[in-house]
């Protein structure tokens, strides 16, 4: 009787062994999908250029794939449907620290742009991340100036911008359209485009081409040159300006002109007088496109 207890005893636990061994295998076949998913996951190109990120969880060969994603949808593709198929593996990516970035300007209400993109006006709160650098650029008339920050800890982060002049360079094209009167009445109308290079905020200088139009219906070209003193985009500025006019019988067919320019609109006049033409003028109106700006 006490070897049959003891035998039953051994049996008893090596049964007790057998269902531990068997419990954990089971465990483990059941977490392998769960592991394999965690490390890599399936994709599915598509034709149409669609791209499905999951686990194919059935593949019908010749026929369908049927593909679960993350959030448990589940998508199935017949195989004319499918470009390729291949594998990604999942990055430990950790999540961003968000951080808060209040730029404050001087002087106030200026453009403020990070990393190229237009964000608003100043004072202006934006979100950021920890670790991230920005290219920041805030604008105002002719004020301006550059900053480049790197966000360091979470929370909110303050920073102001002092703005100064700058010299504005570069080119521009002024597109006009003018009118010749004589005892009020149409002689001539004109179209001209005019080439600018700016070369600081006091001096312009450029030129260009045109048409001038008859009341007779003839068309012929004219030639104009000019110097423009001030900051002709952010403010007033005054032009002087010399116009090769082909269509006059006189002897003096080229005629000056005086403007000003109001910020990009300007206003330009000719006193025909000094070309022997007594009481007219041309009067020519127009706007200017700074380029690149």
């Amino acid at each position: 009787m006490v070897a049959v207890e003891k035998g039953d005893r051994k049996m008893n636990k090596h049964c007790v062994l057998n269902i531990k061994t068997i419990a954990l295998c089971f465990s483990i076949f059941i977490c392998i999908p769960h592991i394999t998913w965690a490390q890599e996951k399936d994709v599915v190109y598509l034709t149409n250029g669609s791209v499905i990120k999951g686990n194919i969880i059935e593949q019908i060969p010749g026929k369908t794939i049927t593909i679960e994603t993350e959030d448990g949808s589940t998508f199935v593709f017949k195989m004319d449907e499918i470009a390729k198929i291949g594998k990604e593996k999942k990055k430990d990516v950790a999540p961003d620290l968000v951080a808060e970035l209040l730029i404050n300007t001087q002087p106030e209400d200026a453009d403020i742009r990070v990393n190229g993109i237009w964000k608003g006006k100043s004072p202006i709160l934006l979100n950021s991340e920890v670790g991230e650098t920005l290219e920041i650029e805030a604008k105002k008339a002719n004020l301006y100036a550059a900053r480049e920050i790197q966000i360091e800890s979470e929370g909110r982060t303050e920073i102001e911008i002092v703005m100064q002049e700058r010299d504005r360079e570069g080119f521009s094209v002024d597109a006009s359209a003018g009118v010749w009167y004589w005892y009020l009445n149409t002689q001539m109308v004109a179209f001209r485009l005019n080439l600018i290079y700016q070369f600081n905020n006091i001096v312009s200088f450029g030129g260009g081409l045109g048409l001038d139009i008859t009341w007779y219906g003839q068309v012929l070209p004219n030639v104009g040159i000019g110097v423009i003193f001030g900051n002709k985009v952010d403010g007033i500025a005054f032009s002087v300006d010399l116009n090769l006019h082909f269509i006059s019988s006189s002897s003096f067919p080229l005629w000056p002109s005086l403007g000003i320019y109001f910020y990009n609109a300007f206003f330009k006049i000719t006193p025909m007088f000094v070309a022997g033409f007594s009481d007219q003028m041309f009067i020519e109106i127009g706007y200017s496109f700074f380029l690149g700006d």
